[in-house]
């Protein structure tokens, strides 16, 4: 009786016991994802109502709430502002050679002018 009850152990218990520890492994992932999502939500929701009723409390105290930052945004502002200037910079230096360029341009057109006139009065004038 005891080598059937080893027997049946084996074919019948064993796979049984490996599916069920397969299973509970499955679940086990699965409730650890979805306790990792509702600590998510509710850190989320935690800071979206800190910062309503942050920004209610200044509301109420100045009346206001654009002038409401934290010093990283401003330092963010900051650095975005003055990568902002360094471009409308280096446009403008751009504007200005192309103004310089386009000078130099209108000038030599005026030489070339003047001296087309000065040929063609001389051509009149040997005619």
């Amino acid at each position: 009786v005891s080598r059937w009850r080893c027997c049946h152990d084996e074919l019948f218990v064993r796979p049984f016991r490996a599916w069920r520890s397969w299973t509970a492994a499955i679940r086990e992932r699965y409730e650890y994802h979805n306790r990792l999502i509702s600590v998510y939500n509710s850190s989320k929701n935690r800071r979206y109502l800190r910062q309503m009723f942050k920004s209610w409390r200044h509301q109420a105290t100045y009346g206001r709430i654009w002038g409401m930052y934290n010093r990283a945004e401003l330092v963010n502002l900051l650095i975005t502002c003055q990568s902002k200037y360094k471009h409308l910079e280096g446009r403008i230096q751009g504007c200005d050679e192309y103004a310089k360029k386009e000078q130099y341009q209108t000038e030599q057109l005026s030489l070339v002018k003047n001296e087309l006139h000065l040929m063609a009065g001389k051509l009149q004038a040997s005619e």
